[in-house]
Order: C-alpha cells, then sequence, then structure tokens
C-alpha cells in the first residue's frame, strides 16, 4: 500500500493534473508586463502606460497556441506623467462609466499556428475590442516567443482611431492643444504557467 501511495505522488509529480485531464494550460501575467499607448498632439506627440492587466489567458497542454483570451486593462491605471492631461483621457475614455478597457479572443488564423519552443512565432488573433462602452472586431497580429524558463513573451502593435470607439479626441489648454484620432498602442506581455504545488503522501 504504502509503495502505491509514493507512485501515485511520483506520477502526480510529473504529470500536473492539468495534463492529466487533459485540459488548457492558465497562464499568470507577470510584473514585466507593460502596455503603451502612444499619441500626437498640435503641439507634441505623448505617451501614456499601463502595467496592470487582469483576465484569463490559456493555451493548450502543447504550448501550441492559444485556446482562450479574456483580458482587461483599468483605465485608471493609465498614465501619462501629467495629472491635468490623465484626468482628461479617463473623461474621453468614459471611465467612470467603463472603467476597462476589454479585450475577448474570438479565433485565430489556422495558418499561423506553430509551436511555441525556443522560436518567435507569428500568430494572428481576432477578437472583440472594448473601449468606453463600445465593442468593435479587430485583428490584432502578435509575436510570441516561449524562453527556456517558461516565460511566454507576447508583443503586439495596433493602430486604433478613437472616434471609431465614440471617443471625441480630447482638447487641453480651450482647445489650443489638440490631440489626433489616431493612437497607437505597444504592448509586451509576460506569461508563465501557474506551477502546480504537491507534497508526498505521510506514511505514517
Amino acid at each position: 500500500m504504502v509503495h502505491l501511495l509514493y507512485l501515485s505522488s511520483f506520477i502526480f509529480l510529473l504529470f500536473p493534473p492539468w495534463l492529466l485531464a487533459g485540459s488548457n494550460i492558465p497562464l499568470s501575467v507577470q510584473s514585466s508586463t507593460s502596455i503603451v499607448l502612444k499619441g500626437t498632439s498640435t503641439l507634441h506627440d505623448y505617451e501614456c502606460l499601463s502595467t496592470v492587466l487582469h483576465g484569463v489567458i490559456e493555451m493548450d497542454t502543447l504550448l501550441k497556441s492559444f485556446k482562450s483570451i479574456e483580458i482587461s486593462i483599468p483605465v485608471k491605471s493609465i498614465h501619462s506623467g501629467n495629472s491635468s492631461m490623465d484626468e482628461n483621457m479617463y473623461d474621453a475614455l468614459k471611465a467612470n462609466d467603463n472603467p476597462d478597457i476589454k479585450f475577448s479572443l474570438i479565433n485565430i488564423n489556422n495558418d499561423t499556428k506553430s509551436t511555441l519552443v525556443n522560436q518567435d512565432s507569428i500568430i494572428q488573433l481576432q477578437g472583440k475590442l472594448s473601449i468606453a462602452g463600445k465593442e468593435q472586431m479587430i485583428e490584432l497580429p502578435v509575436i510570441v516567443v516561449k524562453d527556456n524558463n517558461g516565460i511566454v513573451t507576447v508583443r503586439g502593435k495596433k493602430k486604433l482611431l478613437m472616434t471609431e470607439y465614440g471617443i471625441e479626441p480630447p482638447t487641453f489648454m480651450l482647445g489650443i492643444l489638440k490631440t489626433g484620432n489616431e493612437v497607437s498602442v505597444e504592448f509586451k506581455v509576460d506569461l508563465k504557467s501557474f506551477e502546480s504545488q504537491t507534497q508526498l503522501i505521510p506514511t505514517n
């Protein structure tokens, strides 16, 4: 009986529950993640940064492709370094009524699926992006690489028009400074699979 308990524990350590069950691998967002918004104005270009990303991201058990992505960025986690500009940005994004920017994966281009094992892979994501309460379908090409430490890094860049989401480009200084309609979103998301923590079954 003792030998069977040891054998069961050994198998459990070698094959974590998600692999034994044949389910997907949940990934946790690492603190090194960053999302940068870049735009223009009649006075100068600007950048805003967020390092906060919430949600659920899953890959298949072979780390071949994404199976589920449901993520959100709190609007008020985005900062430009200028408090007045931030407040105007939050108002334009209707942060009080719609506190999060959300993305939900709908489909992946099958032609670009490839195994993510120590090599760059280009994946075309298709999903719903919700900003200021308005939802749009978008195509989002991303570069994905898995390193030797098990970190899956997703990089991408997407240009968006504010007016497509019902947002009036903010103005400042009584309208003297006007921001451009186009915003570029650049992101680097570092992910790592949740580690299974198991203990040997006591024998006495």
